[in-house]
């Protein structure tokens, strides 16, 4: 929405009030001070939806469905892709999204060019307007599923990374995969679409766009992994290496800046080793494939801490993997269990030690009387935090305040012992 048009709205209702939400409410009050403007949000009680009708126009949060709106309606997402001329560069897909984006945003920064990172990344992309954008800002910008299902702008540069089933606020696949497409829908001759040919959902897409399309899938990345190797996906690194290029930047830029980034919180994290233990933090891993990911790049997997909020997920994949790498201990938290464990079960001549917990205390004491020396103990888990914890960032603390705690206060019962 045009910031002309929202100008003619004199009743505007926010509705919810998280970071964005907030973010949203100093926007109004810079740009359009003579309006009235509302709040509600869920923690108002199961009535706060009702608020709608003493209102002409409703600014939706991204978690809320749009079908629950009962009057005219925008976005902020919106509102800063209609109002903000700047070059765009919009990163989604299921998985390696905010790696991606910080990634991309590191090096562009690294090599000189005025570039800032917004969106799904945690920075409300309002604020920029509301704290003033040069001439010359580049902006990268993380988009999830829910910021693009209704937007009617596509950023200048798009890039898709991967499809998998992980519906939670969506009603379909189909709906969510149609709500992620929109990153390059509305892209003209003028714009390029990058996107991973090694996903055929993603493929079906070149048909509907008109941008220029730009397979990153076979770029070698080999040579660029570095420090990297442990932390991301290679195809976020081919995607960034493919947008960097086509930003003029050499491999020999994109090379060194990768040297000095510094992987984001509960990504494959080293949190240290205790007692010959390393304690492995990868609770951003909220979906089957991003603990397959992580079983592959590291070595000595001992134990692991899977389980979480069940959104219907297939962990066939992953319960072969967990085999392959011969895990021996596995901690199931809810409400995952009894499919993990039946999962598990069902591999022939594989019978690990499976125990399961209802919290992280009860994970740690299970780790300590497991675990040996020269091993790894692995926070991977496959799976959504909300049904223990708000979100994955306070399960991944968790995780590193009792590894500490019990680090300090205990010895680990050495089990057995295996050479480093």
């Amino acid at each position: 929405m045009k910031l002309d048009e929202l100008r003619r709205y004199k009743k505007i209702l926010i509705l919810g009030y998280g970071v964005e939400g907030k973010a949203t409410e100093k926007f109004l009050k810079k740009f359009h001070p003579e309006a009235k403007i509302g709040i509600t949000d869920q923690k108002d009680g199961p009535g706060y939806l009702k608020q709608q009708k003493n209102y002409d126009l409703a600014i939706r949060t991204p978690l809320l469905r749009p079908e629950k709106i009962t009057i005219p309606y925008t976005t902020a997402t919106n509102i800063f892709m209609e109002n903000v001329a700047n070059m765009k560069i919009g990163i989604t897909g299921t998985k390696g999204k905010s790696t991606t984006a910080s990634l991309l945003h590191h090096i562009l920064r690294n090599t000189g060019r005025p570039v800032r990172l917004y969106g799904n990344v945690g920075i409300p992309m309002l604020s920029a307007m509301t704290e003033g954008i040069a001439m010359d800002d580049i902006f990268v910008l993380e988009l999830s599923s829910y910021q693009l299902e209704d937007i009617h702008t596509s950023p200048d540069i798009a890039c898709f990374l991967n499809i998998y089933e992980e519906l939670h606020n969506h009603n379909s696949y189909e709906e969510y995969f149609q709500a992620k497409s929109h990153i390059t829908l509305f892209q003209g001759s003028k714009d390029t679409f990058f996107y991973n040919g090694g996903e055929h959902q993603i493929k079906k897409l070149l048909a509907q766009t008109k941008a220029q399309s730009l397979d990153f899938s076979g770029i070698d990345a080999t040579a660029f992994m570095h420090n990297l190797a442990f932390f991301t996906h290679a195809q976020n690194i081919q995607a960034v290496i493919a947008i960097c290029r086509h930003m003029g930047l050499s491999d020999m830029d994109i090379k060194t800046s990768i040297q000095s980034f510094m992987p984001l919180p509960h990504r494959l994290h080293n949190v240290g080793i205790y007692n010959g233990v390393t304690f492995i933090d990868d609770s951003a891993s909220t979906h089957p494939s991003s603990t397959v990911f992580a079983l592959s790049v590291l070595p000595r997997i001992d134990t692991i801490i899977l389980g979480g909020e069940d959104r219907g997920y297939n962990f066939s994949e992953l319960a072969q993997q967990l085999a392959r790498k011969d895990v021996r201990t596995i901690i199931l938290f809810p409400d995952t269990q009894e499919k993990l464990y039946n999962c598990i079960s069902d591999i022939k001549d594989y019978d690990p030690h499976i125990t399961k917990v209802d919290s992280m205390q009860e994970a740690m004491e299970e780790v300590l009387k497991q675990t040996g020396t020269g091993d790894i103990c692995l926070l991977s888990p496959g799976a959504p935090s909300y049904t223990m914890f708000h979100n994955f960032g306070e399960r991944g603390d968790t995780f590193v305040e009792f590894v500490k705690k019990y680090a300090q206060s205990q010895t680990f019962a050495q089990k057995k012992t295996t050479s480093a």
